[in-house]
């Protein structure tokens, strides 16, 4: 140890050494804090939002241009159905209300739009579905 500090070059690397353990320990030390910190705060953020709505599907049924359309709530809440056209333009709202709890089903009369591809999107809080349906009328 003696041959390190009776010279320059020795010293500045017993000093650099010692530097540099030092700032790894606060490095070190700095990253447990932290680890703490998130494992202590992330216990309160747990509760996620499982607020959710399954959408049916009604292949089949049209009675004289009225298509049935219903999806079920995990939980009572702020539905927007739309109609979309192919460019995402809003081509109708089919449903636009607080939807209770369960099944919620409705109609829709299909003759009021052109034949043509479509995009039923169903907007929640949580969630955005798209479903490409096709409207054929037969007029």
């Amino acid at each position: 140890m003696e041959v390190f500090f009776d010279s320059t070059f020795g010293r500045i690397i017993v000093y650099t050494l010692s530097a540099s353990s030092i700032l790894v320990a606060i490095y070190l030390l700095y990253l447990s804090v932290k680890m703490f910190n998130n494992y202590f705060s992330s216990n309160n953020n747990t509760n996620l939002n499982n607020a959710f709505v399954v959408l049916f599907e009604f292949k089949g049924l049209v009675n004289n241009g009225k298509i049935q359309i219903g999806f079920s709530a995990s939980e009572s809440m702020n539905v927007i159905v739309t109609l979309l056209g192919d460019n995402a333009e809003i081509k109708e709202e089919l449903f636009n209300q607080k939807a209770q709890m369960g099944d919620n089903v409705f109609l829709f009369d299909s003759t009021n739009v052109k034949n043509g591809n479509y995009y039923l999107n169903v907007k929640t809080e949580t969630q955005n579905i798209n479903r490409k349906i096709i409207i054929e009328n037969k007029l």
